[in-house]
This record gives structure tokens, C-alpha cells and sequence, in this order.
């Protein structure tokens, strides 16, 4: 097969010849004058720099009136955390038995609830004042130090309730 290619391709011309003379219309091209160029309206180049400033200045004081706000990222990271500490709050109560419930209330319990309570509005105002000023590391460690003793607490609650059942 391929030595049928070889000895077609040898057969074929090297070079291939154009049916007529191209010369003398390439020459009758290269005698003739450039053609004018078109004429443009004189206000043109100013129309086009002035659009030019106006993207640029539109550009300019549209992006500084409505530049992101810096703390957003912060924002929706304190949001994520919060959301973390509801979703493992919610784990654990819902770890709470009926039976808990039903077998009423001890002063204890009574006293760890009224805590728990207090707590929750303790972090609530901490989060609210975390909105307010997001980049705060001690207000950030506070709010993170209260959700802690709140998970801690709802497990000791449940620690309590386990011992009184066993007795």
C-alpha cells in the first residue's frame, strides 16, 4: 500500500502551473493610485475622548459609592459560627429523653435551666455587639468562651439527669 503511495507521489508535478498569465493584472493593480481614505467628521476624536472620561470617572466614583463593605467577610464568618453552635446546641437537646422531661424538675434542674437561659441571652448580646464591631478578637473570644460553657452546661444538665435515674 504504501509503495503504491510512493510511486503516485512521484508521478505528480512539483510545481503546478496557473491556467493563464497572472502578471500583467498584478501590474495593472500596482499602477493605480491608493484609493482616499474616507473622510471622518471632525468632532469624532473628541467624542471619543469625552466617552472615554466618562467611563473613567463613572467607573471611578461608582466603585468608591459602591464598594463592598470590608467587614462583610467577617460578617458571614461570624454567621457560619453561629449557625455551627445552633446546629451542636440543637444535638445535644435533642439528646434530652422524654423521659427528662416527664420526671419533672429538680431545684437543680431547675437552677441549670435558669442558667442555660441566661446564658443564651449572654450570647445573643455578645453575637449582636460581634455585628456591631467584627473585627474585635476579645468580643469574638468572649462569644466563643459563652456558646463553650453553654454546650458544657446542657451536657452537665444531662450528666445530672442520668445520675438521678440510675439511683
Amino acid at each position: 500500500m504504501s509503495r503504491q503511495l510512493d510511486s503516485l507521489l512521484q508521478e505528480l508535478d512539483t510545481e503546478v502551473a496557473p491556467s493563464r498569465d497572472l502578471w500583467p493584472a498584478i501590474e495593472k493593480g500596482l499602477d493605480r493610485s491608493p484609493l482616499p481614505a474616507p473622510s471622518r467628521p471632525s468632532w469624532l476624536p473628541w467624542a471619543l475622548a469625552a466617552s472615554l472620561l466618562i467611563t473613567t470617572l463613572g467607573g471611578f466614583f461608582g466603585g468608591r459609592l459602591s464598594s463592598p463593605d470590608p467587614q462583610a467577610p467577617l460578617l458571614d464568618v461570624l454567621t457560619q459560627i453561629q449557625q455551627q453552635h445552633d446546629a451542636r446546641r440543637q444535638r445535644l437537646v435533642t439528646r434530652l429523653t422524654p423521659a427528662m422531661v416527664q420526671t419533672g424538675t429538680t431545684p437543680g434542674e431547675l437552677a441549670s435551666t435558669e442558667a442555660l437561659a441566661s446564658i443564651r441571652s449572654a450570647e445573643r448580646e455578645l453575637f449582636d455587639a460581634l455585628k456591631q464591631q467584627p473585627d474585635s478578637s476579645e468580643l469574638l473570644q468572649l462569644w466563643l468562651w459563652v456558646q463553650q460553657r453553654e454546650l458544657d452546661l446542657i451536657q452537665k444538665q444531662q450528666l445530672r439527669h442520668q445520675r438521678l435515674q440510675s439511683l
